[in-house]
Formats: structure tokens, C-alpha cells, sequence
């Protein structure tokens, strides 16, 4: 993976790629890492753990049933 922060100054950017990724397939994602309340990046430890937190659920006394999963 590589990560390079940059502040354009421009709407056309050139972007050195690293040899080792020369031919193959890679994502470009543009992330304002300022401005964007949607951003990943969170201010605070609590915020990162809310980011990632999943819903707790009871699951006591539940029985997997793969036939009734299968059934369409």
C-alpha cells in the first residue's frame, strides 16, 4: 500500500507511482481530509470506536437451521 498527502494547488495533479505497482491495478480515492464530516479520520479515540462498534445482539438459545436458510 502507499499513501501520499497532498495539497493541491491545481485541478490537475501528476502522481509518481512506485515501481513495484508499475502494471498492475490500482485505486485512486480523493478524500478531503479537511472539510468532509464524512471522513474515516475521527477527532478523538471514542469517535474511532463508534466508527467501528457493531450492534450487540442476544443470540442465546439461537439454532443455525441451513435448510430454512436455503429455502427461496
Amino acid at each position: 500500500m502507499f499513501t501520499e498527502i497532498i495539497v493541491p494547488r491545481e485541478t490537475s495533479v501528476t502522481l509518481n507511482v512506485p515501481r513495484k505497482m508499475v502494471g498492475h491495478r490500482v485505486r485512486i480515492t480523493l478524500d478531503d481530509m479537511e472539510g468532509n464530516p464524512r471522513s474515516l479520520r475521527a477527532r478523538t479515540a471514542q469517535e474511532a470506536l463508534a466508527q467501528f462498534s457493531a450492534p450487540r445482539l442476544d443470540t442465546r438459545g439461537w439454532k443455525f437451521n441451513r435448510d430454512e436458510a436455503n429455502e427461496r
